[in-house]
């Protein structure tokens, strides 16, 4: 189901900018029981999306209250929030005076292979693709996705559940569709984000609980030899929320305690 600007219907224009040019950003919220969750989170998202991306013109308010519509009327499942700058001329010149932004929701269920992976963890290969490391568009969810798709691509080929993929100097920096954190004792890792990869809202969460939980975290720049050496492996995002990781190519993890704790505490708040 589609909404835009807040009407139910599915006609978009050959002329809107994410069609040309995937001018514009996005969010992936999940709703439980008409709840969106972490929706503070998500709408500070868009806002920084849209600061960084110069889109001068978005009401906030009234997307929110578009999505919570869309939340009463759906109950449970997945809302896809997609913020266009609008319809364009040819050219990458806009004006965002004249053309205000559209505002897309879509709704699908949860993925079933999402309850699968929560019971059963997934294995990962490591992606030959390689992400650019490019400060300004780094920690956004915007809507130029190719490296993604081609990631994801490559890992269906190799049979594995999801792709870990690596920035052009060999850094890890979160797998295709979510964040990675590794345990040794009572410490945890997770990529540094600076340079490529997207700041998740279950990623904000995680680093939130852990010092809670009494771990301490650090985000580092690491090749793969830091997280094979890690006993536990686990996988983050909005919707999951948190998974298990049984396997990163020939090396095995077996330890899920900091898993079971998080979901623990996070099924129970």
């Amino acid at each position: 189901m589609y909404w835009i600007n807040g009407v139910f219907h599915k006609k978009l224009s050959i002329l809107n900018r994410i069609i040309q040019f995937g001018d514009g950003f996005f969010t992936t919220a999940r709703l439980q029981n008409s709840m969106i969750l972490l929706l503070d989170w998500h709408i500070e998202r868009l806002e920084t999306s849209s600061t960084r991306l110069l889109f001068n013109n978005i009401n906030l308010s009234l997307l929110r209250q578009e999505m919570q519509v869309v939340a009463d009327k759906c109950i449970n499942g997945v809302i896809k929030v997609i913020v266009s700058r609008g319809n364009g001329k040819w050219g990458y010149n806009f004006d965002d005076k004249s053309t205000p932004p559209v505002r897309i929701i879509v709704y699908n269920p949860m993925p079933k292979y999402y309850t699968t992976w929560l019971k059963n963890g997934v294995k990962l290969s490591v992606s030959p693709i390689r992400l650019a490391r490019d400060i300004f568009f780094s920690g956004i969810k915007h809507l130029n996705r190719l490296e993604q798709i081609i990631i994801n691509a490559y890992c269906n080929k190799n049979i594995s559940d999801m792709a870990l993929v690596l920035d052009t100097e060999d850094n890890i920096i979160e797998c295709c569709n979510a964040n990675i954190f590794w345990r040794r004792d009572m410490k945890v890792f997770t990529p540094s984000l600076t340079h490529a990869g997207v700041f998740g809202v279950m990623r904000r969460k995680i680093l939130t609980l852990l010092p809670t939980l009494g771990y301490q975290y650090q985000e580092i720049m690491v090749g793969l030899e830091g997280i094979y050496e890690a006993e536990e492996v686990f996988i983050t995002n909005s919707l999951l929320p948190v998974v298990s990781v049984n396997s990163i190519e020939q090396h095995v993890y077996s330890n899920k305690k900091l898993f079971n704790l998080l979901n623990f505490y996070i099924a129970n708040e």
